[in-house]
């Protein structure tokens, strides 16, 4: 269940690593933020935007790379997923969720 609210910019995703997926909280700029570009191996974790609950900063990229061992499935759930006010395009604000090299899934 995903839930929008137009009030604050934060995005919280908790995984279940049960294949490779890469998430991507995308914007314009790659982070010099050390939490924002991780490799998660852990079996069960919780992912949040960076200076969650706080706004993070503009113009911000991330990567998170999630990977398991081979033959296992990654689940991901975003219980709060919240956008720019004022922008239903999420043309400033998204998560691109990637197999490998695919070109996105989510």
């Amino acid at each position: 269940m995903i839930v929008l609210n137009m009030n604050t910019y934060a995005v919280t995703v908790p995984f279940a690593v049960a294949v490779l997926i890469s998430v991507v909280a995308a914007q314009d700029t790659e982070s010099p933020l050390p939490w924002c570009n991780v490799t998660l191996t852990e079996d069960v974790g919780t992912l949040t935007s960076p200076m969650y609950p706080s706004n993070y900063l503009p113009n911000l990229f991330c990567n998170y790379l999630i990977q398991a061992p081979e033959g296992q499935t990654i689940e991901l759930k975003f219980s709060t997923f919240d956008v720019e006010f004022g922008d239903l395009s999420c043309q400033y604000d998204s998560v691109k969720v990637y197999d490998g090299n695919s070109p996105g899934i989510a």
